[in-house]
């Protein structure tokens, strides 16, 4: 089987136990065996189970708010409201196991690894100056009132993950779904003026 096979199924065994048990408690034993590898095949891909956890959590960043990075960076082939509008909707719409994973870890902060603690706060402060970044281009008029631009940034996060938690608990779309009304709410997408 080839490395980039085995390092996935490590991956996707983590995140499985991970839901199933937390982080802080799962244990490479468990790991090795949901994966069904060796391990020796663990240490080369990994250096400990932190290793693991770092990497997830990079992925889980990176499939979440890669789409917001690349829209802000000018990345995107043309951005505008139809491209948050679609990022919002892949973000809110597809399997939510990432976001789950991101919502998940940071329930579980303070008992992870200060390197993984370390980790998530550079991950979540970077997503968090992005979403300001965006609200600060919208016009005036197309942002709810009463909050500054970290305030929302911050409502929109923390709506985002608890309804990864919440649509995994109730096992139904429906808490997506109306976070993702919820959200194009709050910023006003709709077709028209573009903040870039």
């Amino acid at each position: 089987m080839s490395n980039t096979k085995t390092r996935t199924r490590f991956l996707a065994a983590g995140r499985q136990l991970m839901f199933r048990y937390g982080f802080s408690s799962m244990s490479i034993n468990q790991l090795l065996q949901t994966a069904n590898a060796s391990r020796g095949a663990f240490y080369y891909h990994f250096k400990s189970k932190e290793g693991l956890g770092l990497e997830m959590l990079q992925e889980s960043f990176d499939v979440c708010f890669s789409g917001l990075s690349m829209l802000m960076h000018g990345e995107a082939d043309s951005p505008g409201d139809s491209h948050i509008d679609q990022w919002i909707k892949e973000l809110l719409t597809q399997p939510c196991d990432r976001l789950r994973l991101i919502a998940q870890l940071n329930a579980e902060a303070e008992y992870l690894p200060e390197e993984m603690q370390a980790a998530l706060t550079v991950h979540t402060e970077r997503t968090l100056a992005l979403l300001v970044r965006y609200i600060e281009l919208l016009p005036a008029q197309r942002r709810l009132t009463g909050c500054s631009t970290g305030q929302l940034a911050n409502m929109l996060y923390s709506l985002w993950l608890g309804t990864a938690l919440l649509s995994r608990a109730q096992e139904s779309p429906e808490a997506m779904k109306a976070a993702m009304v919820a959200t194009m709410s709050i910023l006003s997408v709709t077709a028209g003026a573009t903040p870039f």
